[in-house]
């Protein structure tokens, strides 16, 4: 993202506060100082330009206002201010069409985004002569919105998260925003009337209903994007993500789902329970009173019994261990699948360590049903 501009300094004068840039070369620099100072353009920090000692600045009058940044230093963004913000933009965006403005003189930077501490109405800055690359920008702004948002408040994460997720998709403009911020207001929305919707689905199963209409169905561009979420908000609380649908703290991760994930033998109690000693499968009665009587009386629970052979073993090393963030030593796929893995590699699935496990990352921890699959 190339910024054509110099120096940044902050002045006082006749009781107001001025953010002062020292402009460098740009295209259209005259175009737009005319017209920032000619109209007081609607959702962007009124603007001068003036001559201090034979040079030339821009001055941006900021007075009762703070950058996003210096407020999101003490604090997290609530939900109604990140919707604010994102309205504040998008108004901006169209002001910028309206007055036939650049929308890459707009520097999208966190300490740039002037605030009202009272109202949260935003103002951007923008400069005229300045190249942004506007997309980027705004990943950028997206991402650090997400990183400072207030995870206890829904709305703010909803809303947060659907921004990213826009951000990230390709041809991404000022329309997505509109329909992005529209469909965040809609979430929230439904999320509040979220418990009557359960009830009302609860009462359809109940009364027999079979039809699909009543029940909800799966999306899996929805999925995706709740797993990403849950990963975000997990990780951002101190947890590790060390199994597909397991999150812990430091120290704290489950011994027995390690235990059976890796293939080591452990002991399962209980009715219907099973365990895997030697390399016998025991499967408990799922009766429970056959299995408190067979305890009893033989000491041990009825169970059925069989070999766990050494494809058996293969197949779960692949389907349990690829899930892990220790992920599939390479020794369980055959030859034949190997030539999969740099397929993987190049799509940014996953990655082989220096131990030769495969190790799948970012989209491929979604698809790693499907990968497990193919190498099975």
């Amino acid at each position: 993202m190339a910024r054509m501009m110099g120096e940044v300094e902050f002045r006082r004068e006749m009781n107001r506060n001025y953010m002062v840039l020292k402009p460098g070369p740009g295209k259209n620099e005259e175009y737009t100082v005319r017209m920032l100072t000619e109209n007081r353009i609607p959702g962007f920090l009124p603007f001068r330009e003036k001559q201090v000692d034979g040079e030339r600045w821009f001055y941006y009058d900021v007075t009762s206002r703070q950058p996003l940044g210096r407020i999101l230093e003490h604090r997290n963004l609530r939900g109604k201010e990140l919707e604010r913000l994102a309205a504040d933009l998008l108004f901006s965006l169209k002001q910028t069409e309206r007055y036939l403005l650049d929308e890459k003189s707009m520097d999208l930077t966190p300490e740039m985004i002037y605030v009202d501490p009272d109202s949260f109405q935003c103002s951007f800055c923008l400069v005229p002569g300045g190249i942004w690359d506007f997309s980027h920008g705004f990943r950028e702004l997206s991402q650090y919105l997400l990183d400072h948002v207030d995870h206890r408040d829904g709305e703010a994460v909803v809303l947060a998260f659907a921004i990213f997720r826009e951000s990230r998709k390709e041809n991404f403009g000022l329309e997505e925003i509109g329909k992005c911020l529209e469909k965040a207001r809609a979430e929230s929305e439904a999320g509040k009337n979220g418990e009557a919707e359960e009830k009302e689905v609860s009462r359809n199963r109940t009364g027999g209903q079979t039809g699909t209409e009543e029940e909800k169905r799966q999306d899996p561009d929805e999925d995706a994007a709740y797993f990403e979420l849950a990963e975000h908000m997990l990780e951002a609380a101190g947890m590790q993500h060390y199994e597909t649908s397991n999150y812990a703290r430091e120290g704290c991760r489950s011994p027995h789902n390690m235990a059976y994930w890796k293939g080591e033998d452990y002991v399962g109690i209980g009715p219907g329970a099973v365990s895997t000693i030697n390399g016998i499968r025991y499967s408990n009665t799922r009766d429970t009173d056959a299995y408190i009587r067979s305890t009893l009386e033989n000491g041990l629970p009825l169970s059925e019994q069989e070999p766990v052979t050494a494809e058996d073993y293969r197949l779960e090393r692949i389907a349990l261990m690829l899930r892990t963030d220790e992920g599939l030593p390479l020794k369980y796929i055959l030859p034949e699948s190997r030539p999969l893995l740099e397929q993987y590699r190049e799509l940014g699935l996953a990655d082989i360590s220096p131990e030769q496990r495969l190790i799948l990352k970012g989209r491929g921890r979604l698809l790693v049903d499907a990968i497990a699959a193919e190498l099975c």
